[in-house]
């Protein structure tokens, strides 16, 4: 399969729901794996963002399962979203040979048929059920809305993962991706 490789320039002309949504779950995903544990912290880089004013973790692809998960993100989860085709994105932490620790659910979807609106749901299921709902719609897309989104979701991360038990040193991380066709499951799986 050959994913059409456009610069963010071209995405924010054409797509800028799109681009916000993708920047906030790259944004939650990486918080997720850093503020957990799942990879070593000098795997993470701070990034800086001048148009949001603010630094976030960026997972760098330091070995084979760092670089699996920013594949998997880059090119499978971004191309479902790009087509409008993702529906949810479970990010799982499970126990190596056991149940699964900690699920977060990513749901998505494009009210306006034009695709001038992305709307995504996390929800994080744990002791008790949390979501957050972040929307970005073509008319209200700025530097501003995109930053305060952004703050929403590194503090709810943040306040939710402080009331989660210890990682097990041994587990693993299962991404599936459930699409809108009903048809396609897809899946992976990294060691962490």
């Amino acid at each position: 399969m050959v994913i059409a490789q456009r610069t963010e320039s071209e995405i924010m002309e054409q797509d800028p729901p799109l681009l916000v949504t993708r920047d906030l779950l790259h944004i939650a995903i990486y918080h997720i794996c850093y503020i957990r544990g799942l990879f070593p912290e000098k795997y993470f880089n701070d990034k800086s963002i001048p148009a949001l004013d603010m630094k976030i973790k960026k997972l760098m692809p330091m070995d084979a399962n760092s670089r699996r998960l920013i594949d998997w993100m880059e090119k499978g989860v971004y191309d479902a979203l790009q087509k409008k085709y993702l529906k949810t994105l479970l990010f799982c932490i499970c126990e190596e040979e056991g149940p699964m620790i900690e699920e977060y659910a990513f749901s998505f979807s494009y009210p306006n048929s034009n695709g001038e609106e992305v709307v995504m749901i996390l929800s994080l299921t744990g002791n008790e059920k949390t979501t957050a709902t972040f929307k970005s719609n073509a008319a209200e897309v700025s530097s501003d809305k995109m930053r305060s989104s952004a703050c929403k979701m590194v503090r709810m991360l943040v306040s939710l993962m402080r009331t989660l038990d210890q990682m097990p040193d041994e587990r693993i991380i299962v991404m599936k991706l459930l699409y809108y066709d009903d048809v396609t499951l897809t899946h992976f799986m990294v060691s962490a």
